[in-house]
């Protein structure tokens, strides 16, 4: 097993030893009542793969989270693929999106809260962007777990978190890069 780097106040760090860290934190924000939720200037080329953890419910109904890549603060809208499947108590629902405008994150309610934690590969690379998510809904069992692709070569830098219907969102995100 890896045995971590131990840091000592003061020291000189080399970059063999900071380049044995794991994952390097690049965000970390709250929202509140949010029906849109913007985060740019997070995928670069110091990292080739990310994580983004994320917990949130709604503030004012039952809404569906849609992803969006971005570039220069402008929405990447077509072009993303998904297949997901919905565990829900003793059913299982599997949907698949080819040309999709976003990818399906997971829904939000009042009566709960959802985590998720995605993995996305890429993004700020001239290839094509991938993705792996698994979400988790509190107080029911139901958990989903999807994949998919942006098949565009666009180098992206940040992400568009979109509710349906105007309904709004409250929570906390953490974006971390990773090698």
């Amino acid at each position: 097993m890896a045995t971590p780097p131990v840091f000592v106040s003061g020291a000189v760090l080399t970059a063999a030893q900071m380049n044995q860290i794991g994952l390097w934190k690049i965000v970390d924000e709250d929202f509140t009542a949010s029906a849109s939720i913007v985060v740019d200037n997070c995928f670069s080329a110091d990292f080739e793969n990310y994580r983004i953890l994320m917990r949130y419910s709604s503030t004012s109904g039952t809404t569906t989270v849609g992803m969006r890549l971005r570039v220069a603060g402008v929405n990447a809208t077509s072009n993303y693929d998904l297949q997901s499947n919905l565990f829900s108590n003793t059913t299982l629902t599997a949907a698949r999106v080819s040309a999709g405008t976003s990818w399906v994150v997971e829904g939000a309610d009042t009566s709960r809260a959802t985590f998720v934690a995605m993995d996305i590969q890429a993004p700020a690379l001239a290839a094509n962007t991938s993705f792996v998510t698994l979400n988790v809904r509190d107080a029911t069992i139901q958990n989903r777990f999807s994949g998919g692709m942006h098949s565009d070569t666009t180098i992206y830098d940040g992400f568009n978190l979109i509710m349906t219907g105007g309904v709004s969102v409250t929570g906390s995100l953490t974006v971390y890069g990773y090698r």
